[in-house]
């Protein structure tokens, strides 16, 4: 019942979840076009929310919804822009590799939900519980220890990157990953 609210703002709940998407896949395009600098800066943006919960503080616990609604926004408008100016957008679909893609997506997807669910889930429940004060304390920690992680994350999803191109030896390129991942 003290999470009712969220109920009545759902269009915007979905906005953020289009929002996030497309930063996602444009995130996943950095990568792809081995731009892995893209991707930090994209992340870098999207912790905007932080000082965005500062003006929203009076809209209590919703102010973190639309604080993250807005961050969304930003990150999406950021990426947007930066894969245009690499990026040649064409429409047509190939059934074969429509059907590959599709797999591999759809399997993917699934294991992302099983992944993030914790993440999504454990601020809503902290404001059930906790209340609104809480729920905002939770959610700077958390936004601090993402930007934090966000060093080592980029450091595997580079390995992984060089390594489907081929490039470099992996176990030497896997030490190093490693080694900077504990530097930090």
């Amino acid at each position: 019942p003290s999470i009712a609210m969220v109920w009545e703002i759902w269009p915007f709940f979905l906005g953020i979840l289009l929002f996030n998407s497309l930063t996602y896949i444009l995130g996943r395009t950095f990568i792809a076009h081995r731009r892995p600098l893209l991707l930090f800066f994209q992340y870098v943006v999207s912790t905007v929310r932080l000082p965005l919960l500062y003006p929203l503080v009076f809209l209590g616990g919703l102010g973190i919804f639309y604080a993250a609604g807005l961050s969304s926004l930003i990150a999406a408008i950021f990426s947007l822009i930066v894969a245009l100016s690499f990026v040649r957008l064409s429409f047509g679909i190939q059934g074969k590799v429509f059907r590959d893609m599709f797999r591999f997506s759809s399997a993917n997807y699934v294991s992302n939900l099983f992944s993030d669910t914790p993440d999504l889930v454990l601020p809503l429940i902290v404001l059930a519980i906790l209340g609104p004060v809480a729920a905002a304390q939770y959610y700077i920690a958390f936004a601090i220890a993402t930007l934090i992680m966000v060093i080592p994350d980029a450091l595997g999803t580079s390995y992984f990157v060089e390594g489907s191109y081929g490039s470099g030896d992996p176990r030497r390129e896997a030490i190093r990953a490693l080694l900077a991942g504990a530097l930090v």
